[in-house]
């Protein structure tokens, strides 16, 4: 492992022959970069500044950078929420995102650590490369007296190209939108997957990204429960997959955001899986999709990342 400063930030670098990983552990332990040696290829989406901007407790996500892979968690829309006997803010996009991590390197992996500020507990994760790519471990600990209530959420803003395809479970046949959208209409519209109809009758494939100056966006997850943890896309640019792999049990809910130019003029997209349904803890809690972390306990899972020539 190396320590490098990072569009002008601390940054922690670490390879093998096949990846290079760049992680910057006061910004939330972000993943800025997982480049494949063997494609020439970057997956994650850059911060399109010269820097990162350093943000303050409880900031509003989008005003910051919009790239990398961080985490969310305990929620992704801003709600107020009890917490024993108190009512408290969960801010935008949860409080991992802007945490400043500890960190150690130890027989060859990068152990990250946060003390939340927000609740009782302690964030934890470890990432460590392998031929087969890039290998994540969470531990999320509960160390107060009440309950806390909330979901984690992967955040993996990728890039995006024509013609690029997104790979759902098998098991996937209808997915909820959830942003209005002038293509597939309301909040709450329910389309089959992956061919539809959008707002003008037309076949509307949502496992596809439109081209860059498509300039809209969409939200959307599988209306069930997953019944396989793997996802992934695929890059006709460099005829590789990009594959997520992990625990469906620890994480049954996918969701997806497309953004092509729509929002902050980015083109991006990001594969979510989650023990939320979703997005706010206010609407898990309604649809009795989230998790309830007791005290003492520790919800640990995997995540699993690669790119390869075959799916």
């Amino acid at each position: 492992m190396k320590k490098i400063i990072f569009k002008g930030v601390k940054a922690l670098t670490f390879e093998n022959n096949k990846f290079k990983v760049i992680v910057l552990p006061e910004l939330g332990g972000k993943i800025a970069s997982f480049y494949s040696k063997d494609y020439n290829f970057e997956l994650l989406y850059q911060n399109q500044s010269d820097y990162y901007k350093t943000p303050e407790k409880y900031s509003t996500f989008a005003d910051y950078d919009t790239s990398g892979f961080d985490d969310c968690y305990p929620n992704i829309d801003k709600s107020d929420v009890v917490y024993g006997n108190k009512l408290i803010y969960y801010p935008d996009h949860g409080d991992i995102w802007f945490g400043n991590f500890d960190y150690h390197w130890i027989e060859g992996k990068l152990k990250l650590s946060y003390t939340s500020e927000l609740l009782p507990y302690i964030y934890e994760k470890t990432l460590f490369l392998d031929d087969s790519g890039l290998n994540l471990e969470y531990q999320i600990k509960n160390t107060g007296k009440y309950t806390i209530d909330g979901f984690y959420t992967v955040h993996c803003l990728m890039n995006c190209e024509d013609d690029m395809k997104i790979i759902f479970p098998d098991n996937v046949q209808q997915v909820l939108n959830v942003c209005d959208s002038n293509v597939l209409g309301k909040k709450g519209t329910i389309h089959s997957y992956p061919k539809t109809k959008d707002l003008n009758g037309t076949d509307y494939y949502l496992n596809k990204v439109a081209g860059e100056k498509a300039n809209k966006c969409e939200k959307y997850y599988a209306v069930e429960s997953i019944n396989q943890g793997k996802c992934g896309a695929y890059y006709p640019s460099i005829d590789a997959y990009f594959v997520l792999e992990y625990d469906s049990i620890k994480l049954p809910y996918l969701g997806l955001w497309i953004n092509e130019s729509g929002f902050k003029n980015n083109y991006n997209c990001a594969l979510e899986p989650s023990n939320g349904f979703y997005d706010s803890l206010d609407t898990a809690k309604t649809n009795n999709k989230y998790y309830s972390l007791q005290p003492n306990e520790t919800f640990s899972f995997t995540l699993k990342m690669n790119i390869n020539k075959t799916y």
